[in-house]
């Protein structure tokens, strides 16, 4: 061994091996199938309460993450965009035919925004960090 280099492989995906993309999108899955049939089921009254604005950035941002992740992070935009589309098809179409308090819009909007933002950070830390490796 006197003059060889031995080298180190890296295992780049961590702990859970190639496994880590179906793990995290089950789970990713499972959570926003349960936020939007949580959301979907809510009986909103007269008027959007603070609890409805809530659920609806939770379930919307928790899709966006997921669809991001299907989707591949770098198409991170259009999973955001995407998102954003559904949103408004059930604002402005879906919840007026279903009789259901209008006004959440804006609230699902941030939760988009804000799972959006997080993504660029996420995905500014791993282009950092694979640049140190």
């Amino acid at each position: 061994m006197t003059g060889e280099r031995q080298q180190e492989t890296v295992n780049r995906a961590g702990w859970f091996g190639p496994n880590l993309r179906a793990l995290s999108s089950v789970c990713a899955g499972g959570m926003v199938v349960l936020i939007a049939i949580s959301a979907l089921s809510h009986d909103t009254g007269v008027f959007a309460t603070m609890e409805d604005r809530s659920l609806r950035l939770i379930a919307f941002a928790a899709l966006t993450v997921w669809l991001a992740l299907g989707l591949g992070l770098h198409r991170r935009g259009v999973a955001a965009m995407v998102v954003l589309g559904f949103a408004s098809f059930l604002e402005v179409f879906v919840h007026p035919i279903r009789g259901e308090a209008v006004g959440t819009l804006p609230a699902a909007n941030l939760g988009i925004v804000l799972a959006w933002c997080s993504l660029q950070v996420y995905a500014w830390r791993v282009e950092k960090r694979s640049a140190e490796v």
